[in-house]
């Protein structure tokens, strides 16, 4: 990135909490769908 180049990212309250903690934040993934074949 040169001079001039900005970037912004927004952030949730909870977000900025969690980088305050020392959270890398964009390493952060949702949990995946699971998917059942049966239920006993």
């Amino acid at each position: 990135m040169g001079p001039g180049d900005e970037e912004f990212l927004k952030l949730t309250g909870q977000q900025l909490n969690w980088l305050l903690d020392g959270f890398d934040i964009s390493a952060m993934q949702g949990h995946k769908k699971l998917q059942y074949e049966s239920v006993f």
